[in-house]
C-alpha cells in the first residue's frame, strides 16, 4: 500500500507544476526505476483527474545503449484541452534534413510506370527548425509541393521514427514540368490515355532533438495532433 502522506505530496507537487506541461500539453521526465516513475504517473492522474489521455510510463534506452531509464510522459493537459492541440512545445524542436523526390510516370490503367526523374530540395529545408509539426507541414506544401492542399497533415504519412530521425512521406500527381495538377484538375483526358501524368513521390527526413532522445510514442502523438496519419 502506497505511503498516502507520500502521493499527497506528489499529487500537490504536480499541480503546483503545470508549466511543466508547456504550450503542446506535452510532459515528461525521466526516472531510474520502474517503481518511481510508477509513482510519478500515478501522481500526475489523480492530480488530473479529468485528463483525457493518462500518464504512462515507457521504457526508456539512450542512443548509445549505456544509460537505462524509464519515462513517464502525458501529452495532454485538463487545462483548456482544446486550445492546446497543435500548439508548439518549446522544448521539442523539428529540424528539416532533407526532401528527396522520385518522379514516376503514372498511367490509369496500369499503375506507376517507369521512373522518369529524381531531384531534391535540400538547399530549400536543410536546417530549418519548427517547434511543431504543422507548421512544418505548412512550410513544405508551401516551399516544396507548392501547393495548399499539402499544407495539412491529412496528405501526408509519418512513415517511420527511429534514433531520433523522422520520415515524411507524401505522393503528389504533377504533369510533365513537375507542377502539383490539384484537386479540381479535369482528370477525363488522363484517363482515356490521351494524357500522361506523373507520380511525384516525396521523403523527407526531420532530426527531432529534445533535452534528451524523444520517445516513439511522443512522436506519434505529435504527428497525429497534427493529422498526419502514422505508421510507427
Amino acid at each position: 500500500m502506497k505511503n498516502e502522506c507520500s502521493m499527497a505530496k506528489k499529487i500537490e507537487s504536480f499541480k503546483k507544476n503545470e508549466k511543466s506541461a508547456g504550450k503542446s500539453g506535452m510532459w515528461f521526465d525521466f526516472y531510474d526505476s520502474e517503481k518511481d516513475a510508477n509513482d510519478a504517473a500515478d501522481g500526475w492522474n489523480k492530480a488530473h483527474p479529468k485528463n483525457k489521455k493518462p500518464a504512462h510510463v515507457t521504457p526508456w534506452t539512450s542512443a548509445d545503449g549505456k544509460e537505462q531509464k524509464w519515462i513517464c510522459w502525458t501529452y495532454e493537459s485538463c487545462k483548456n484541452s482544446e486550445s492546446l492541440k497543435n500548439e508548439a512545445n518549446e522544448d521539442v524542436i523539428y529540424t528539416l534534413r532533407s526532401a528527396n523526390c522520385d518522379v514516376y510516370e503514372d498511367s490509369y490503367e496500369e499503375g506507376e510506370g517507369r521512373h522518369v526523374n529524381a531531384f531534391d530540395m535540400d538547399s530549400t529545408v536543410k536546417g530549418k527548425q519548427f517547434s511543431n509539426i504543422s507548421d512544418m507541414i505548412a512550410f513544405l506544401g508551401n516551399n516544396v509541393i507548392y501547393d495548399d492542399d499539402y499544407t495539412k497533415g491529412d496528405n501526408w504519412l509519418a512513415f517511420e521514427y527511429e534514433d531520433g530521425e523522422l520520415r515524411l512521406d507524401t505522393d503528389v500527381m504533377v504533369d510533365a514540368d513537375n507542377n502539383s495538377i490539384g484537386m479540381g484538375y479535369n482528370l477525363d483526358a488522363w484517363k482515356a490515355g490521351k494524357e500522361t501524368l506523373y507520380n511525384a513521390h516525396w521523403i523527407v527526413f526531420v532530426s527531432v532533438a529534445y533535452k534528451s532522445d524523444v520517445p516513439s510514442e511522443i512522436v506519434a502523438s505529435a504527428v497525429k495532433e497534427a493529422g498526419l496519419e502514422c505508421d510507427f
